[in-house]
């Protein structure tokens, strides 16, 4: 087995076995910070503070073959064979081994914000609090209950052509095989050697208030990027000439209209935010979710009582503040171009300045 672990200024140390270069820290990252980290069974990743996801060790699955479409990574978790990773936008990539279906994430699905890796099967929670699972359920560690689960897509109705047309070419085609899903089997990469005991990979969450903020954080600098772009152009606005004048303020007209419908949007998906969950790791055919009282939900394999919380045994649970909260971190960060503007104080009859009534924006979704 092996350990990775981060220094207090963020860079990535790993020690233990070295076999397949697990523990081999990439040049690259040898002087950049590191947000994210994860150790799978032969094989290491990092996601630096600028996005980019890089892995090392065994390849043999293409579970270090990072996408190159893959950017703006935020989250990683490592099984044996195979990688999961969260991006800035909420949505999960998984490659390497998929013999389990480990790697196929509904595409109906979005808004993760944490995920872990056991053996042959991934976890992952939903911003709304739901969870989602996939892969081998051998030993029971994907038997979520199923008010946790996420709502399945809607399928489109099938015409009565359609329907035997399917049923022809199913007829037609080679018998589908059951899943093989073998109680304490993993994939053989190398079916000649000796059969090899897998330890439990412990991929353990990043603090939620962290994984929030990460996720808000992007949101926040992008409207911010576009209330910076808005304020230059009403500066070269005043710089300009008459003539210019018209063009220049539909300009600012059109960032306004697109500032203000980009923050509704961000605002809506704030408030279906359900704070249900603080974390969730994975062994190897065993998974555990944090809920936010305290309480552990324990799925899978307990034959080494993995899944038997000690009596007496009470979790710490952070208290999140209203302000840490999704909701509370967008009117945080709220461009100052959608508040409400000041309005100038006027003189009254009796000389002193009094403040007019105040003025709703003249900006929104057309």
């Amino acid at each position: 087995g092996h350990t990775c672990i981060l220094d207090t200024q963020g860079r990535l140390h790993c020690f233990g076995d070295n076999v397949y270069g697990q523990c081999a820290v990439p040049i690259e990252l040898a002087s950049t910070k590191v947000v994210s980290i994860a150790a799978g069974f032969r094989h290491s990743c990092a996601v630096t503070a600028q996005g980019v996801l890089l892995c090392f060790g065994d390849n043999s699955r293409g579970q270090c073959t990072v996408p190159p479409s893959l950017t703006n990574v935020r989250l990683v978790a490592a099984g044996d064979f195979h990688t999961c990773a969260i991006t800035a936008d909420g949505k999960l990539h998984c490659f390497g081994s998929n013999d389990h279906g480990q790697c196929n994430v509904p595409k109906h699905l979005e808004h993760f914000i944490a995920v872990a890796a056991g053996s042959n099967f991934t976890m992952a929670i939903l911003f709304n609090g739901n969870v989602w699972c996939g892969g081998s359920s051998g030993h029971g560690q994907c038997d979520l209950p199923d008010h946790l689960l996420p709502e399945a897509p809607e399928i489109p109705e099938v015409s009565e052509v359609e329907s035997d047309i399917f049923s022809d070419g199913a007829e037609e085609g080679e018998e589908e095989l059951p899943e093989e899903d073998v109680p304490g089997d993993s994939v053989d990469v190398n079916p000649t050697e000796e059969p090899v005991e897998l330890p439990e990979t412990d991929t353990i969450a990043s603090d939620m208030e962290k994984r929030m903020r990460s996720t808000f954080g992007s949101v926040a600098e992008s409207q911010g990027t576009l209330d910076t772009t808005i304020t230059s152009i009403i500066s070269e606005a005043q710089e300009s000439v008459a003539d210019q004048e018209e063009t220049a303020k539909g300009k600012i007209q059109v960032l306004h209209e697109k500032l203000a419908a980009a923050w509704e949007d961000a605002e809506a998906l704030a408030a279906k935010y359900v704070d249900r969950f603080r974390g969730l790791t994975a062994g190897c055919f065993h998974s555990c979710l944090l809920q936010a009282d305290g309480q552990f939900l324990f799925f899978g394999d307990d034959s080494a009582n993995q899944c038997t919380m000690p009596e007496g045994l009470i979790p710490k649970v952070s208290i999140i503040d209203a302000a840490d909260l999704p909701v509370g971190i967008l009117a945080g960060a709220k461009p100052k171009l959608l508040l409400p503007p000041e309005p100038p104080e006027v003189p009254s009859d009796s000389g002193e300045a009094v403040a007019p009534p105040p003025q709703a924006p003249t900006f929104g979704r057309p």
